[in-house]
């Protein structure tokens, strides 16, 4: 998987412990799933880390694949509204949300992402 951060040691622990795993999530992490994209091997640019309430709003300059959250006492994801171009998420958890990396399709070696409905990104 290529990862990309513009953080320091500091992002590669965040991004191992937030990373996707399709197995079920540790407490306290959740992941709210893009169902129009899958990628293959999603990247990172954005990771955000605060007191960010039980409802953020996610964006990024690609298709989002999935944004994988860290709470403090576990709780699951309620709501997630996509927007049409899908890079851009609100997303309301049962508990306020830590931590949340966004992880998007990017085309590789000049090739388009294909989307679930079938379309090109």
């Amino acid at each position: 998987m290529r990862v990309r951060s513009s953080g320091g040691l500091m992002a590669v622990a965040m991004l191992a412990l937030l990373m996707p795993t399709g197995a079920a999530a540790q407490s306290g992490q959740l992941e709210a799933d893009n169902p129009a994209n899958t990628c293959s091997e999603p990247l990172t640019e954005t990771i955000v880390s605060g007191d960010l309430g039980s409802t953020v709003v996610v964006e990024d300059s690609g298709e989002i694949d999935l944004v994988t959250l860290e709470t403090d006492g576990g709780g699951e994801v309620i709501d997630v509204d996509w927007d049409d171009d899908d890079d851009t998420a609100t997303i309301t958890a049962t508990e306020a949300v830590d931590t949340y990396v966004v992880w998007s399709c990017a085309p590789m070696n000049g090739e388009p992402v294909q989307r679930n409905d079938g379309q090109d990104v």
